[in-house]
């Protein structure tokens, strides 16, 4: 499989202010895709000109640049008027992702939940946005990384030292609430989020030196974090990852509060693979190396075929399971489990799953490291067919044990979809009679019956059948009475209908017990 990659550039170093951290990423990357049989090459955007690689027949890129030029879209650019493939999120996603002013506007817009904040502007009246925000506040630079140019702020007279310093690194400025809680990362890897990483530094400062140079800080995974949170966490931070329109890989990093809720702060979409990096941490907990996640990290390269010689551990059902048997789905996971997703591609799972009850259909994904995810779609039953089926609402006929009060369609093979149209049609038309339709027959002459259930069977014949109906239901209130009595309503007739087996009215019983 990294026999076919070619020639890799690992983008490296660059012009930003992380530049020391991307060096120290893109060394342990090369190092990594070396060992797995890569072809890679160290590649200094500053030292050199992009259209070098051109030149230079690379194949791909691997992008290891952290901040500015490599994590903006810059280089995502560049890369794309070349025509080389990258890894990570394209350039609209890192533009996005990068700017931490329009990533909240996203989030917000999107339901997801991120701290409240106020960017800096000439005339804003921070007593005003410190009585909403609070003491104390972060104040940042809404385009670097690494906790670079950030203060937290303690008091009111600290807040404009603390704005004007983080103008020396962006002059966009937002200032944020202090969220007072556990640090966690979710780490994102294809399209799976990774467990978190909880982080404790010295003093509660997870600054530049604590992040990369100095072994104090602490990095725990599991987090030890509440299951249920942990989930919501990791399904939040996928949610926040493909909002802002991200792929491949990428890093959300949230505060989780003493009460259990929590606020994402920001994403990368060129997480950090240092010695200190909580990606490799995450990806090392669920089975993953750093090498493997070296060459996973460049998943977008290939597609489906990043998984093809993985052997598939795990199968994971969504979707609509209320009615399926989980002991069909473990059998069908069972099947599954071992083979390689090269051989449990989508249409050799689809056919499987649909053999299973109730499973209409099913859309197949891999997920890292090594499970299918595959999402089920049900049938929802309409009506029955005969002694062991079922129609459902699209029409389709299927076998399954249903206990439920169904009305019953009969008609020829092949009918089902056509009586499923047209059953809200006759339920609408038929709704004035008072007693709902319990059977709808189709003829193999193609003459239409309904039966009510009060037992009255109703000859619609081949054509016009609503119109029929609604004549007959306006005309209910006048015939109920003799109706009721009837077996039979023949519709056939133009401009009328025919009641048939109508009974005798009952009589009342005479003065003494006779009747009259």
């Amino acid at each position: 499989m990294t026999a076919r990659l070619g020639k890799v550039a690992v983008l490296m170093g660059g012009p930003s202010a992380e530049r020391e951290i991307s060096l120290l990423s893109g060394n342990g990357v090369l190092a990594a895709l070396r060992a797995k049989g890569v072809d890679a090459h160290a590649f200094d955007p500053r030292e050199r000109e992009l259209f070098d690689l051109k030149r230079e027949g690379f194949a791909r890129a691997f992008i290891a640049l952290h901040g500015r030029f490599g994590e903006d879209g810059t280089v995502q650019g560049a890369l794309e008027v070349l025509g080389i493939p990258y890894t990570g999120s394209g350039v609209m996603a890192s533009a996005l992702a990068m700017d931490k002013w329009r990533t909240k506007l996203v989030w917000l817009a999107a339901g997801i939940p991120t701290p409240r904040f106020a960017v800096a502007e000439p005339g804003t009246d921070w007593a005003r946005v410190l009585d909403r925000l609070g003491l104390p506040v972060f104040v940042k630079p809404a385009h670097e990384g690494s906790t670079l140019g950030i203060t937290k702020v303690h008091t009111a007279a600290d807040l404009a030292p603390a704005i004007a310093f983080a103008a020396t690194f962006d002059p966009l400025v937002i200032v944020e609430e202090f969220v007072e809680g556990q640090e966690l990362t979710a780490s994102v890897l294809g399209e799976e989020a990774l467990p978190l990483v909880r982080i404790e530094a010295p003093g509660g400062n997870y600054d530049y030196q604590n992040k990369y140079f100095t072994d104090d800080t602490k990095y725990h995974c599991p987090a030890g974090v509440r299951p249920d949170v942990e989930a919501a966490i990791r399904r939040d931070a996928l949610a926040a990852f493909r909002v802002l329109g991200c792929r491949g890989w990428g890093r959300a990093d949230a505060m989780l509060r003493a009460d259990g809720t929590y606020s994402f702060l920001e994403m990368n979409t060129s997480p950090g693979m240092t010695g200190h990096s909580l990606v490799p941490i995450a990806a090392r907990a669920v089975g993953i190396s750093y090498p493997a996640l070296a060459v996973l990290a460049g998943a977008g390269w290939y597609g489906w075929d990043a998984l093809a010689r993985r052997p598939i551990a795990a199968v994971r059902f969504t979707g609509e399971l209320a009615r399926v048997n989980p002991a069909d789905l473990e059998r069908l996971a069972a099947g599954l489990r071992g083979r390689e997703a090269r051989g449990g591609a989508p249409a050799d799972v689809r056919e499987a799953a649909r053999r299973v009850a109730w499973v209409r259909e099913c859309s197949v994904r891999p997920a890292f490291p090594a499970t299918l995810v595959v999402a089920v779609e049900a049938h929802e039953p309409l009506a029955r067919w005969d002694e062991t089926r079922l129609v459902s609402v699209r029409g389709d006929v299927f076998a399954a044990d249903y206990d439920g009060e169904l009305p019953v369609f009969e008609g020829p093979e092949g009918a089902a979809p056509e009586m499923a149209r047209l059953w809200p049609l006759v339920g609408k038309a038929a709704a004035p009679l008072g007693s709902p339709v319990t059977e709808l027959r189709l003829s193999a002459r193609r003459a239409w019956q309904a039966t009510l259930a009060s037992g009255l069977v109703i000859e619609l014949g081949r054509s016009d059948m609503e119109a029929r109906l609604a004549r007959f239901a306006a005309a209910w209130p006048q015939v109920a009475a003799e109706a009721a009595r009837a077996t039979r309503a023949d519709l056939r007739y133009p401009g009328g209908f025919a009641l048939r087996g109508v009974a005798p009215p009952e009589q009342k019983p005479a003065p003494g017990g006779r009747r009259a």
